[in-house]
């Protein structure tokens, strides 16, 4: 008797599983339509609207447990022993999930900060403030000895931005130590393809390869300065062959200099980076001892690259713009443009200067200007107006470029100039993303430098990560308030997004039955069809912003890609069909 009674429950058991995997699949279906559903007759579910759902858990402790099912913490795998600010607990996520369940409005509400910049950095002390709450001061550079003594700190779980100046996902893991459910991160890990100088030139090389037969989705000869990597055996020898040819004599002859080298790795704001003169031609030479050294190991990355050697120049200035690109999610691919500005520089342009200056336009390059009231003073202007001569905005270069007789109107800036530098974000783009760690809360941030000619020809020169935030004149602080308040809107409403999604997902699994509580372990939650039910969760956390926390009209970043649109509608029709794969 006791054996059939056990059949018949175990009979029972599976009808009732096999019944629940049914019921969830229906379920799964409509709630990622958007629709809510109700129990109805024999297990079918008739179909409710509850797009007024709450922000809050209806059961928070059978809530905790379901968040920790259906995201589980990964293992840590971190085997740097670099001493941190921040404390390496691989169960910090979990207690971002029980203060999610304890305060779900506060991700709705506040935007707090953990940052590492100084006290006395611009961000922390003018954008922080403007667009929330800095919840942990006590972490910043200026104190980085003092924390490391101390065994770093825990993460405050209220923090919902962590906002780095380096990324520290090689010391820190994600997913376990920082960069939780609730939180966005400011750095993908895989980006070096497009921040790090030999990376991006070997990529365009594959990337020119690639659609050698389609030019209509590559980017021309006129985008990216030829360029040989000197740690590649095979270039290194091309380019010795050419500085060994009359063809160089030639060209030196008429241009003077015809090559620049860089660093490719870990170096910015112009270190690393030498016109080749001919007293840097001949380092070159000794050092790779005219091309016999090409494949032995370097300790550094060398790029050389060719010089523009006919910058267009405002008052016999030459210049660049810093543009801003940001990645706001990698879960789908999601870009967006933002204007920049110019960086004139203070020098006046001579090709066969010596100082670093009159070549190199980045800001780093003036600040020794701007120290020495000598120097003003030859050059005609106080700080205050250097400053403001250095940083030109797209209309007053228009204005100039019209009263020189090169454009005809200031519909050259929407008509030419920023449709330009879009299409070369979105290669920049498509010839990196492969790299991208796919999650939806990972963003990055980038100051990416172009140059035109003479000839109007835009120049990609490189892509920057945690490019400087500083207001060196009074434009320039407004224009970077308003660049982060507007970014900073799109990354809430992208998790904001995310985590209605997922309380909404949680409550149904609660109201339906779906999870209910352990007995036999009240830690414990039974949430049945556990894979399929976390597959529904992921897709819950891709990024798509709701209509409740729409982008407002006025906001300054222009979307140049959408990998949730199809085809050609995915880079706003700007590559032809045949571009996709």
């Amino acid at each position: 008797m006791r054996i059939n009674s056990a059949i018949a429950l175990l009979i029972l058991l599976c009808s009732v599983t096999l019944g629940a995997s049914t019921s969830l699949r229906r379920s799964a279906r409509s709630f990622e339509s958007g629709e809510a559903l109700t129990p109805g007759d024999e297990g079918s579910y008739i179909l409710e609207d509850k797009t007024a759902d709450t922000r809050e858990f209806y059961n928070p402790a059978l809530a905790l447990g379901i968040l920790n099912k259906l995201n589980p913490l990964p293992t840590p795998n971190i085997t740097s022993n670099k001493s941190l600010m921040i404390k390496r607990d691989p169960n910090y996520c979990l207690k971002t999930h029980e203060y999610l369940v304890k305060n779900p409005t506060s991700v709705f509400n506040e935007l707090n900060f953990l940052t590492d910049y100084s006290m006395l950095s611009y961000f922390r002390k003018d954008i922080v403030p403007m667009v929330g709450r800095d919840v942990m001061p006590y972490i910043n550079s200026d104190y980085i000895r003092l924390s490391q003594k101390l065994g770093g700190f825990d993460i405050e779980p209220s923090v919902n931005n962590i906002f780095f100046k380096l990324g520290v996902h090689n010391e820190l893991h994600i997913g376990s130590h920082f960069a939780c459910l609730t939180q966005n991160y400011n750095h993908i890990p895989g980006s070096d393809d497009i921040a790090n100088k030999d990376a991006v030139a070997h990529n365009l090389k594959i990337y020119y390869e690639k659609y050698k037969s389609q030019p209509t989705c590559s980017p021309g000869d006129k985008f990216f300065p030829q360029t040989w990597l000197l740690a590649n055996e095979a270039e290194c020898k091309e380019w010795f062959a050419y500085i060994n040819s009359p063809e160089y004599e030639r060209e030196k002859a008429e241009k003077t200099i015809v090559f620049i080298r860089k660093i490719g790795v870990g170096v910015h704001r112009g270190a690393g980076v030498q016109p080749v003169d001919e007293e840097e031609e001949q380092m070159l030479r000794r050092g790779l001892k005219n091309g016999e050294n090409c494949g032995k190991k370097m300790d550094y990355s060398i790029i050389v690259q060719r010089y523009i050697s006919n910058p267009l120049l405002v008052y016999n200035h030459k210049f660049d713009f810093r543009v801003y690109m940001m990645v706001s999610s990698t879960n789908p691919l999601t870009v967006y443009y933002h204007d920049g500005f110019l960086r004139v520089s203070l020098y006046e342009y001579d090709v066969n200067s010596k100082a670093k200056g009159a070549h190199l336009t980045n800001t780093a390059q003036s600040e020794d200007v701007f120290k020495d009231k000598e120097l003003q003073e030859k050059m005609g202007m106080n700080e205050t107006e250097l400053r403001n001569f250095q940083m030109w905005n797209y209309t007053r270069l228009a204005n100039y470029l019209i009263s020189e007789g090169r454009i005809d109107s200031l519909g050259w800036i929407d008509g030419y100039l920023r449709p330009k530098i879009e299409h070369a974000m979105q290669h920049l783009i498509r010839i990196t993303k492969n790299s991208f760690a796919k999650q939806s809360n990972l963003w990055e941030l980038y100051g990416v430098d172009f140059m035109l000619d003479d000839k109007l020809n835009l120049w990609f020169i490189e892509c920057n990560r945690s490019p400087v935030i500083k207001d060196s004149n009074e434009e320039k602080g407004l224009f970077l308030r308003k660049l982060f308040r507007d970014g900073f809107e799109i990354l809430s409403a992208q998790l904001r997004s995310r985590m209605k999604r997922v309380i909404k997902f949680v409550n149904m699994l609660t109201s339906e039955g779906f999870a209910r509580e352990n007995t036999l372990d009240p830690s414990d939650v039974v949430l049945p069809n556990l894979e399929e039910n976390r597959r529904i969760f992921n897709s819950l956390l891709e990024n798509k912003i709701d209509d409740e926390f729409k982008i407002s009209p006025d906001n300054s970043w222009i979307k140049i890609v959408d990998e949730t649109l199809p085809g050609v509608e995915r880079y706003n029709g700007m590559f032809p069909i045949e571009c996709f794969d």
